[in-house]
């Protein structure tokens, strides 16, 4: 049905948008800009709590321990095989216990092996 209205009236009568968008366009946009928010703060946390775990686990004390008695990495894998070769836990416990590189230390070791794992223990008890 048409209306009775000048076309003026209607036209000024309807709503209109705001800058080329609509209220409901706002409210996506809105909308996204926070779900983006949450998402990067989110993120950030996720990464502190990583970067806190990485920084006070097992693993960094080996890292900091091989770093103070400047062992290459040779040496820090030897150092690695050798503990799970005992089956320890950590390898820390090569660090403080002397008597626990005994069992590497026997007969079974192949003699360059025995070589550098008794080089190797010399270097961090002497």
């Amino acid at each position: 049905m048409p209306s009775n209205a000048p076309f003026g009236v209607a036209a000024a009568l309807s709503p209109r948008p705001i800058f080329g968008w609509d209220a409901s366009h706002r409210l996506a946009q809105a909308i996204g800009a926070v779900a983006i928010g949450a998402a990067v703060f989110a993120a950030y946390h996720a990464y502190r709590a990583m970067a806190r775990r990485r920084r006070n686990g097992p693993r960094a004390l080996f890292r900091e321990l091989c770093r103070e008695h400047t062992l290459n990495s040779a040496e820090r894998r030897e150092l690695s095989r050798a503990a799970r070769a005992l089956g320890l836990a950590q390898g820390v416990d090569l660090f403080v216990d002397f008597e626990a590189w005994n069992p590497l230390l026997g007969e079974g070791q192949p003699d360059d092996r025995r070589g550098r794992l008794e080089a190797l223990r010399h270097r961090l008890f002497s």
